[in-house]
């Protein structure tokens, strides 16, 4: 109980750091929270897709695209880790692989607004 708590602040301290623009802080407080327990999924896997935002961020694709890969390893009906890992490819030049993310994520959860980036994927 006690490391859930603490993996649940170093979330919001995560989140904090993010919404004011500190990206190194966000992915050293999203690192902090995947260390606190790693066994616990779906928290894990929520952390390592807001890191991967937060690398995404910092242009640090690779990362990000690491992340984001973890976390659909962790929670394969993810939708928002399949739609962030579109972009980063989209970033990175694999418009076929986006649009096969965009395609999944659009599939678990058509509200996350997938549909254009299908479209802008294939244009």
């Amino acid at each position: 109980m006690k490391r859930m708590k603490a993996q649940e602040e170093a979330k919001q301290k995560g989140n904090d750091a993010f919404k004011s623009g500190d990206y190194s802080k966000a992915i050293q407080y999203y690192t902090e929270g995947i260390e606190q327990d790693p066994k616990n999924r779906n928290v894990v896997s929520t952390l390592y897709a807001n890191r991967a935002a937060a690398y995404m961020k910092a242009k640090k694709f690779q990362d990000a695209l690491s992340d984001c890969n973890k976390a659909i390893e962790l929670n394969d009906q993810y939708a928002k880790a399949y739609l962030r890992r579109g972009e980063i490819k989209m970033e990175l030049g694999d418009y076929d692989g986006a649009t096969i993310d965009f395609q999944q994520a659009n599939q678990l959860d058509p509200s996350l607004g997938a549909h254009k980036r299908i479209r802008d994927a294939n244009k």
